[in-house]
């Protein structure tokens, strides 16, 4: 078997797999946690493929490891964007979790590497059906980054990385910045920043009138 072939064979391996475990969170979900599933599980092990149920939100999880294989063994291969693509998808899903707070509550280190990869997506991968997705990723990886950012300077360049990959998805796209921080310790309003900043707590009323001024602003 030619190098390309084995490449192909391991991409397969990985769609097989994930629309396995996919099935099976479908199965979780209408009918709760079954035997059947965990001997999956166990089977698959016995053939090197990791598959796990995550606790906190009873979801099976592929590690898609045949998936960063392929992009090891072929980083020129046809499908390397789509490999790419599932791997970087299934970090971030997987450093979300369940719980809001978590968006937040991140390894920054971890997050330091997450935009790597993903900067060098949009780089490598200009044409690849997934680029909305991967600048969300971005858009919301740098956020995590502004929200742990050590100094003033640190937090508004990574804000308006921020503003900057939300608005390569939608040009048209307004942003309001809303922080428990006052605005002119964290963030910058004006071209390159947010259109508007709410500061918590805030009321309904206020929010109404900041999107009002920002809806109808040039």
């Amino acid at each position: 078997m030619s190098g390309e072939a084995r490449g192909e064979a391991l991409y397969l391996l990985g769609e097989k797999v994930q629309l396995l475990v996919d099935l099976m969170n479908l199965d979780a979900t209408s009918h709760g946690t079954s035997l059947y599933a965990d001997l999956l599980v166990r089977r698959l092990s016995e053939y090197g493929i990791r598959v796990t149920r995550a606790e906190a939100n009873a979801r099976y999880v592929y590690d898609q490891a045949a998936f960063q294989e392929y992009v090891r063994r072929e980083p020129r291969g046809r499908r390397v964007a789509e490999a790419k693509f599932r791997v970087i998808a299934h970090a971030f899903y997987g450093s979300v979790g369940s719980d809001p707070a978590e968006l937040v509550n991140s390894d920054v280190d971890q997050l330091r590497r997450a935009v790597g990869r993903e900067e060098a997506f949009l780089k490598e991968h200009p044409r690849s059906e997934n680029l909305k997705e991967v600048r969300f990723f971005l858009a919301m990886d740098y956020y995590r980054l502004f929200r742990h950012s050590p100094d003033r300077a640190t937090a508004m360049k990574y804000e308006r990385l921020a503003s900057r990959a939300l608005r390569e998805i939608a040009s048209d796209l307004k942003v309001i910045g809303v922080s428990g921080l006052n605005v002119d310790e964290q963030v910058s309003v004006g071209p390159g920043g947010v259109e508007a900043f709410l500061t918590k707590p805030y009321t309904a009323q206020e929010l109404l009138l900041k999107l009002h001024s920002v809806l109808h602003s040039p």
